[in-house]
């Protein structure tokens, strides 16, 4: 779990629909939750989960039967007139009810709707099957209170109020040990109970009924043998293995016989379907509110506190609502903002200072005559007379921020090397706040009690020294071999990378060659200025060589880089699933590490070349490109190659979300 909760930002966060919608434009936002998010769905990041009150004003805008359910756990979608489909659909509807799961199936349109309900004997059997730790009653944990001015300054942006409690391993004939065991349905907060329900739906469901009374016995051997069988009946070996005959979710999702799956928010009364009623019957309305009052609201809690501006997050209630996993990516969002405000300040203050005395040593050179030219000492040309740049600054602004950028370049060594302390110091304080935060909410051993992957299939079996059981396995030697073909494949998608970045740099210099854009300096943002060798050089116009030798193919690289990108994350989803890992937490580190690796490659390999092989000091392009002669070259002079450095990070981080958000704002 700590390895997983550590590499948060690489994962998405799933879209949620909203309860209470009937209309068409819910349908088509329901549809809009593909697979592709709920496939990867791990843990905590299935806690999004109704918690409808135990009275029927509460009940789910979905027309309920009479026997209405006290809340939604799960929806999953099809379309009704699939009827290729309903003899398997129908096969899993009835295991899930013998697993003890009720469900009502509702048609509105060409959809139906299956709702699932999970009872509290069944959520009970999950929890202890999982080993999850739950909060022993009487056992506060109780933070010491500061006092002093800080102490109360400091309260007033603090908003979590959540009691810590030691935990224990769940057992359902130890109940009343437990904080909450009075209340069924408030017991397991939203973010686990949909936890629960979740992990029961993607193991392949057999063909057995479901028996609170089989699960009364909590001894050490009954829970390892509960454990075995769980393990047996979720990783079958494959001559066992039937993909017609395995139900479980995930399989259901990829084969199309289901639409789509989610879990549904908690009812609150900040609903949009309640402004309506407000609207139309406001006496209703009124006394509507007056009974929801009675009952936790966990979404409004979170509305009240977590869109303050000058408060912290309410960690507790999003890990309540929400589960750690997405609580931990915003814990770890806010320590990052937080430390990015020391870098921002102090880059803002290095190259202010540098624009600043650029601006006051500044000279323009400018060409009014072609005669009177002369080369001065250090090879530099002076055309004209010299004036200060408040005369021409609205002239030469490129040339201005270009010299800040070469100005700037002698504070590199400096300023990067604080930037790399600084990163040292926010890995250390997060792995520090991440240690903190899965001690207290319990997740710091879930790694020790993680169950297996619904998708891990094994080949063989072997006995297990403890449970007595035999357990399905994969060779280690498969294994092997297929993380070697994955590495190939990697390093083949490294090596295209590589490609094209050669290949846009050597179609940058023959275009250079061939439009003659080789005085002086290559076209960089220095040759702003015009050389006056002559009157033909001048009336060229140099912005064209700067627009198209330096800044369209930054524009390529930048696309490149988004292209390659979205490629990658296609062949690594599949080269993971082939991998066949057994856990979650193997899943994901083999991921990050695929991620990383091809990511530092696919967006520094042209920066590493910029700074490191194109400078002419350096010497690596006497012959030119391919050998081709020295006018075939793509050098720049001494800390000049910091601008075309800038260039291409400015661009890459002003395409990538901009391309995202237009995305986003398309298909939401």
């Amino acid at each position: 779990m700590k390895r997983s909760c550590m590499t948060i930002a690489w994962s998405r966060a799933r879209r949620f629909v909203s309860s209470g919608r009937r209309s068409r434009r819910a349908l088509s936002s329901f549809r809009r939750f593909r697979r592709s998010t709920m496939s990867s769905t791990t843990l905590q990041e299935s806690s999004m989960t109704p918690r409808d009150n135990e009275e029927d004003v509460l009940r789910p805008t979905f027309s309920a039967p009479p026997q209405s359910f006290p809340r939604i756990d799960y929806v999953l979608v099809y379309d009704h007139r699939d009827v290729a489909h309903d003899a398997r659909r129908n096969i899993f509807h009835q295991r899930i009810r013998r697993l003890g799961l009720q469900i009502d199936i509702e048609q509105v349109g060409n959809h139906s709707f299956v709702k699932i309900f999970c009872p509290f004997d069944r959520l009970c059997y999950e929890a202890e099957k999982m080993g999850l730790e739950m909060p022993l009653k009487g056992c506060e944990i109780r933070e010491l209170e500061s006092s002093g001015f800080l102490a109360w300054i400091w309260k007033y942006f603090v908003t979590d109020n959540e009691v810590d409690f030691v935990s224990g391993p769940f057992a359902t004939d130890k109940l009343y040990l437990f904080e909450g065991f009075e209340n069924e349905l408030t017991l397991f907060r939203s973010g686990l109970r949909s936890l629960l329900v979740h992990n029961l739906l993607m193991e392949p469901l057999p063909d057995t009924s479901f028996s609170p009374t089989a699960w009364g016995d909590s001894s050490p051997a009954t829970s390892l043998r509960r454990l075995a069988t769980t393990q047996s009946v979720r990783s079958r070996a494959n001559k066992d293995f039937d993909p017609e005959h395995d139900y479980n979710l995930p399989r259901l999702l990829l084969q199309g016989i289901y639409k789509d799956s989610f879990v549904m928010h908690d009812r609150s009364v900040d609903d949009p379907s309640y402004t309506k009623l407000k609207e139309r019957d406001p006496e209703q309305h009124t006394a509507l509110m007056k009974r929801l009052q009675k009952f936790h609201d966990p979404r409004r809690e979170l509305n009240e506190t977590w869109t303050k501006l000058f408060k912290f997050q309410p960690l507790w209630k999003i890990r309540n609502y929400f589960g750690e996993k997405i609580a931990l990516y915003c814990a770890w969002m806010g320590l990052l903002i937080s430390f990015l405000w020391i870098p921002s300040i102090a880059g803002v203050a290095v190259y202010g200072n540098a624009l600043y005395q650029v601006i006051q040593n500044h000279t323009i050179q400018t060409c009014k005559c072609y005669a009177s030219n002369q080369t001065l000492s250090d090879g530099s040309r002076q055309c004209g007379e010299e004036k200060t740049v408040s005369d021409y600054i609205a002239l030469d602004i490129v040339g201005v921020l270009r010299r800040s950028f070469i100005h700037f370049g002698s504070a590199n060594a400096l300023f990067s090397f604080a930037i790399c302390v600084w990163a040292a110091l926010f890995t250390e304080f997060w792995k520090r706040k991440n240690n903190t935060l899965a001690y207290r909410w319990d997740c710091n051993k879930w790694e020790a009690t993680e169950q297996d992957r619904p998708e891990f299939v094994g080949t063989e079996t072997q006995l297990d020294p403890i449970a007595k059981e035999m357990i399905p396995i994969y060779p280690e030697s498969k294994r092997i071999l297929r993380y070697f073909v994955s590495f190939l494949v990697v390093l083949l998608m490294m090596l295209c990378v590589i490609a094209t970045i050669g290949t846009a740099i050597i179609a940058k210099v023959f275009f250079r060659v061939e439009a003659k854009c080789l005085t002086g300096e290559p076209a960089e943002m220095s040759d702003f200025v015009p050389e006056c060798d002559d009157k033909n050089d001048y009336e060229k116009s140099p912005f064209w060589c700067i627009l198209v030798g330096t800044f369209f193919p930054a524009l390529f690289m930048a696309w490149s880089v988004m292209i390659w990108e979205r490629i990658y994350l296609i062949v690594v989803r599949q080269l993971n699933k082939w991998e066949n890992h057994q856990t979650q937490s193997d899943y994901n580190d083999s991921y990050i590490l695929k991620l990383f690796a091809f990511q530092f490659i696919n967006h520094y390999a042209v920066l590493f070349y910029m700074i490191a092989i194109r400078p002419d000091e350096y010497g690596f392009q006497e012959n030119g490109i391919l050998w081709l002669g020295s006018d075939y070259k793509d050098t720049c002079e001494k800390l000049t190659c910091t601008s075309a450095a800038s260039l291409q990070v400015l661009l890459l981080m002003v395409i990538k979300p901009v391309t995202k958000f237009c995305h986003d704002m398309a298909i939401p």
